[in-house]
C-alpha cells in the first residue's frame, strides 16, 4: 500500500495456499460494506490485534499496519540475545549451590565418620559443616525472596510500580538502560514515519503490551502539555541520562533518526558488556566455590594419610 498498490491488490500479492481462506473472508466482508479498520483486525494474531485497534484510533491504516509491524519486529530480540548470555552463568550458579547442598548433607557425614574412625577430632569440620549449611540456608531463602518479589514486581498491574522501586535505588542499572532502548526503539518508528513528537507519544500510550513504555510516553506528554521543552521533558527519570545527549545533538542537527539509531546500537554494545560482566563474576564465583569444596575434600581424605606417615 506505500508503494501505490490498492487494498484490494495487496491482498492479491500475499495470497497463498495458507491464507487463501482467511484473504477470501476478508474480501467478502469488503464487499458487504464493511470497513477494513474494522474486519483487518479479527484476522490478526492476538498480538497484532492489540496494537491495530490501539493504534487506529490515532492513525490511518496504512500507517497503524506499517508501525505495528515495525514494532512487533523489534519486540524480544535484546531481550533473546540478554537471556542466552546468562543462561549458561545461572546454570553453573545454580548447578554450583545444588552441589554444595548435597556435598553438605550426603558426602560431609561419611568424610566426618571417616576421620573419627581414625580418632581425628571432626570438630573443625563440624564447624565448617555448620557454616556450610548456614551458609546455604541463607542463600536460600535470599533467593526466594529475591524470586518472589521479582514476580511480584513483573506482573502487568504491578510492573510500573516495580520500576519507580528501581529507580529509586539503582538509577543506572541494567534494567533502565532496557526499558530507555525499547522506548527509542518504538519513538524511532513514529519518527521514520514523519509523525509529531505529540503524536507519537500518543501512539506509544495505545501499546498495550508495554506498560512501563505507556508510563513514560504518558510523563512526557504531560510535561509538553504543561509547556516545557522536549529537551527538558525528555529528563524524565525513567530514562537513561545517557538519552539527552544523543538528542541534544538530534536536534540541534535535525537528523532524529540517525542520532536515535547511534543511541540504540550504543546502548545495545553497552547492555551486551554489562552482561558479558555479569556473566564473567557468576562463572568465577562458581568456579571459586567448585574450587573450595575440591579443596575440603582433599584435607579430609589427606588426614588419615598424614596421620599414618607419622606412626
Amino acid at each position: 500500500m506505500k508503494s501505490g498498490f490498492t487494498l484490494q491488490e495487496c491482498l492479491s500479492l500475499i495470497e497463498e495456499d495458507t491464507n487463501r481462506d482467511v484473504l477470501s473472508a476478508i474480501r467478502e466482508r469488503l464487499d458487504e460494506g464493511e470497513d477494513i479498520t474494522a474486519v483487518f483486525p479479527q484476522y490478526c494474531s492476538s498480538l497484532y490485534r492489540k496494537h491495530l485497534t490501539g493504534f487506529l484510533r490515532i492513525l490511518s491504516f496504512p500507517e497503524s499496519l506499517q508501525l505495528s509491524t515495525a514494532i512487533i519486529s523489534t519486540r524480544g530480540s535484546l531481550r533473546r540475545e540478554t537471556l542466552r548470555e546468562l543462561f549458561y552463568p545461572s546454570v553453573l550458579m545454580s548447578g554450583t549451590y545444588l552441589g554444595i547442598v548435597l556435598f553438605n548433607e550426603l558426602c560431609f557425614p561419611p568424610l566426618i565418620r571417616m576421620m573419627e574412625s581414625f580418632r581425628l577430632s571432626p570438630a573443625r569440620w563440624l564447624a565448617v559443616q555448620t557454616l556450610l549449611r548456614t551458609v546455604s540456608i541463607l542463600s536460600g531463602l535470599l533467593l526466594i525472596a529475591c524470586t518472589a518479589v521479582l514476580l511480584y514486581f513483573t506482573r502487568r498491574k504491578n510492573i510500573v510500580r516495580g520500576y519507580a522501586v528501581l529507580l529509586r535505588f539503582l538509577p543506572s542499572s541494567l534494567p533502565v538502560l532496557y526499558v530507555s532502548v525499547d522506548f527509542v526503539r518504538c519513538f524511532r518508528q513514529c519518527v521514520r514515519l514523519s509523525l509529531p513528537t505529540k503524536q507519537s507519544l500518543e501512539i506509544l500510550q495505545e501499546l498495550p503490551e508495554r506498560p512501563l513504555l505507556k508510563s513514560l510516553s504518558s510523563q512526557i506528554a504531560q510535561s509538553l502539555h504543561e509547556g516545557t521543552g522536549f529537551l527538558q521533558a525528555m529528563e524524565c527519570p525513567g530514562l537513561d541520562r545517557t538519552l539527552l545527549r544523543f538528542l541534544r545533538i538530534a536536534v540541534m542537527s535535525s537528523e532524529m533518526d540517525e542520532m536515535l539509531d547511534a543511541y540504540i546500537d550504543y546502548s545495545e554494545e553497552r547492555i551486551r558488556q554489562r552482561c558479558r560482566r555479569i556473566s564473567r563474576i557468576i562463572q568465577v564465583s562458581s568456579y571459586a566455590l567448585i574450587g573450595m569444596i575440591i579443596i575440603l575434600v582433599y584435607q579430609v581424605l589427606m588426614l588419615p594419610l598424614t596421620l599414618m606417615m607419622q606412626i
